[in-house]
Parts: C-alpha cells; structure tokens; sequence
C-alpha cells in the first residue's frame, strides 16, 4: 500500500483550514476538481429503533472515529458527519494528483476494517457494521455556507455531488460503486464490476456504475500499473496552454 503519512498531509490540511476560518465569509468561491465520497451504514434505522439513544451514540462514535482515522490516512477531509452519513472530499483543502486512486483505496480499507469494529455494548452483541460507499469525480465549487450562530461551513455545489450521494445508494451492503469517470481515472490500479446503467433519483439521464471488488494486484518486478489519465484539469491556464500548444 502507498506510504500515505498522515502527519504533514493533515498537519497542512489543518493549516490550510485554519486560513480559511480565519478569512471568513468573505473568501471567494473556488473551482475544484474533487473525488468525493459518500459513506452510509447498512441498517442503520433498524439500529435507531433497537438501541436506547445513548447505546447508538456509542456505536456511532467508533465507527466515525474509524472512518476518520481511515480517511485522513488517505489524504481525505471528511467535510460532514450527518448520523451514520459521512462526506469525504479527495481533492479539497489539498490536492493531490492521484486524490481518485487514494479514494478507493480509503474506502476499501474502511469496509475491510468496519467489519472487525467492536460494535458490541455492555448488554448486547451486535451483528458485524457494514456500509455502502459511492464515489463520484467531477468539478464543483467550494463555498462558505452560512449555518447557525454566524458560523460558515465549507460545503461543495454542483452536480457531481449529487451524483456521489446517489451512487452511495446503488452500493450492496459491504461494497463501493464507482461513476465511470473515476473509473477512468483508475484503470489497471483496480478491478471493477459493471452494474451497467441505472436510472438515479434526480437525474434525467442514465449513469453506468461499477463495482469496486478489490486492488489490481500487482506485477512481478519494479514496474506498476498507473492509472491512464490524471484527475489534474488544467483551469484558468488559456495563456500557457497555447503558448505549450504553439511550440
């Protein structure tokens, strides 16, 4: 598995959100190209209409100590805990040039360990956690969002997040579904499943989905496989890129 240190990436993640706290509601809306994550527990409701309020705060906590645990060695900001959902952005407040690869590999490692989770309270046991994972690479914009008491929140606008929240849903319980657009940021890092299209709520037109089963393995010798385009788009660079072009 890459050595993804947690210390410097977090160190300079919470440097960078520190500015941005301290720059209020006045800074900018910002254009990014993010891989972003959605996390929902598998029976959940069943869990709220079981347990006494107090025991379902306990098995929340550990399984979002563990997601941010996992996430954060990736590379992830988890942007929002809303109950048992979890927004992770890959790409946002620190890019990297391979934010989809270190999505999935996140989220493969959360499922593998969310199914080993002390899950157990003092007077019942409980059935092995899962969850569904969708994940979805496009561009949005990042922008402070007002919420109670004068605080802003960082949320991210456009369509590519609602199509990562309703890829969540097409997941079987234990597994993450992809769009075909990280899909292609990935090839020969991974191995997938197609589910072929689906119809998702909200959306006029049919998205394919695919299912991630596991880390390609890799081959004999120093060589590996790289994925076959990168998440970089280049943004605001018209000079550049034609004066590259023109030579």
């Amino acid at each position: 598995m890459p050595p993804y240190g947690r210390c410097e990436q977090v160190g300079a993640s919470l440097k960078m959100l520190s500015e941005i706290e301290r720059s209020g509601s006045g800074r900018a809306a910002e254009r990014r190209y993010l891989s972003m994550m959605f996390v929902d527990l598998v029976g959940y409701t069943g869990l709220s209409e079981q347990l006494d309020p107090e025991d379902l705060a306990a098995v929340q906590h550990r399984y979002q100590h563990l997601a941010l645990t996992v996430m954060e060695r990736f590379g992830g900001f988890v942007a929002n805990f809303a109950g048992d959902g979890i927004l992770v952005y890959f790409g946002y407040p620190i890019a990297h040039e391979n934010d989809a690869e270190r999505a999935l590999r996140a989220g493969l490692e959360l499922l593998e360990r969310l199914g080993r989770i002390d899950s157990n309270l003092p007077e019942r046991a409980l059935a092995p956690l899962e969850a569904r994972i969708g994940v979805h690479t496009g561009l949005v914009v990042i922008e402070p969002e007002l919420v109670s008491s004068g605080a802003t929140v960082h949320g991210a606008v456009g369509e590519a997040v609602n199509l990562a929240a309703r890829l969540q849903a097409e997941a079987p319980p234990g597994g993450m579904v992809v769009s075909t657009e990280t899909r292609r940021l990935v090839e020969g890092l991974f191995e997938f499943r197609s589910l072929g299209q689906r119809s998702l709520k909200g959306l006029s037109r049919q998205v394919e989905i695919h299912h991630v089963t596991r880390v390609q393995a890799r081959p004999a010798g120093p060589s590996r496989p790289r994925s076959s385009r990168s998440a970089a788009r280049m943004v605001g660079r018209d000079v550049a890129m034609t004066r590259i072009l023109s030579r």
